[in-house]
């Protein structure tokens, strides 16, 4: 068995703030990370940290892009376990 990690975030921007209300959740992003280090990160996201007019497939760095720029940003991360086969499909 394998752990995969999903982490939540609230970075607090116009558009986290407009997907927080709409969505009446907490957190407004969804990442998926394959290790506990949380490196890297992949999600449907900014491909330039400074706007959000472009997005796509993205990997993320916690300690990059936009995580860098708002650094109060709100994270939930929760862990869990996958078959071996389950893995290696998301690494594909």
């Amino acid at each position: 068995m394998k752990k995969i990690y999903i982490v939540t975030t609230f970075t607090g921007t116009l558009l986290s703030c407009l997907i927080r209300n709409i969505s009446k959740t907490p957190y407004a992003h969804v990442s998926i990370a394959l290790n506990e280090y949380l490196r890297p990160m992949y999600s449907f996201g900014r491909l330039n940290p400074k706007t959000p007019i472009f997005a796509g497939f993205v990997e993320e760095n916690i300690n990059e892009g936009l995580y860098a720029i708002r650094t109060n940003t709100m994270c939930r991360v929760y862990s869990l376990t996958v078959t071996e086969r389950q893995y290696e499909k998301l690494v594909e």
